[in-house]
């Protein structure tokens, strides 16, 4: 077998997994309250995707390659198995919801709309921030006056 057919046939068992992703997140997204498939099944449809156009571009940079189809064949198995395995991780995931911990039930999030995972640190940091103000002006209130303002805002402790 060549590195270029091996590519080849990956790129269309990429394709397949794509196709088969994306019927996923529509039936997801046919289901949800929200219309919105979860996260992960959606990384995992465009990655299958993605990694299907790679998998051609590698065949054809193999194809003209000085190396010799040896070389070319072990390196296209590491970059497809990589592939496969992101593709695998993310459909687990897809799979549990988004949980990153199967033997654990997942922690509550303390805010539900954040888009990307970097959100949840700066929205996080913002918060903590936010909270720890509100604290100290609530402590430089007079006694009579705390008791109102923390009845009406919600401050972590």
């Amino acid at each position: 077998m060549t590195a270029s057919t091996f590519c080849l046939g990956s790129a269309g068992s990429f394709f397949f997994f794509g196709l088969v992703f994306g019927a996923w997140k529509y039936v997801c997204i046919a289901r949800s309250e929200e219309a919105q498939a979860p996260q992960y099944v959606d990384i995992a449809h465009r990655a299958a995707l993605l990694y299907a156009f790679a998998c051609m571009l590698l065949g054809q940079l193999c194809g003209a390659s000085a190396w010799s189809n040896t070389v070319n064949l072990a390196a296209a198995v590491v970059l497809v198995v990589y592939f496969a395995v992101a593709v695998l991780a993310y459909a687990v995931h897809g799979a549990l919801r988004g949980h990153g911990q199967p033997a654990q039930a997942p922690a509550p999030a303390r805010h539900q709309d954040h888009r990307r995972p970097g959100d949840a640190h700066v929205h996080g940091l913002a918060d903590h921030r936010r909270d720890r103000r509100l604290r100290r002006d609530l402590q430089r209130l007079p006694r009579g006056l705390t008791h109102t303002v923390t009845a009406r805002t919600k401050v972590a402790p």
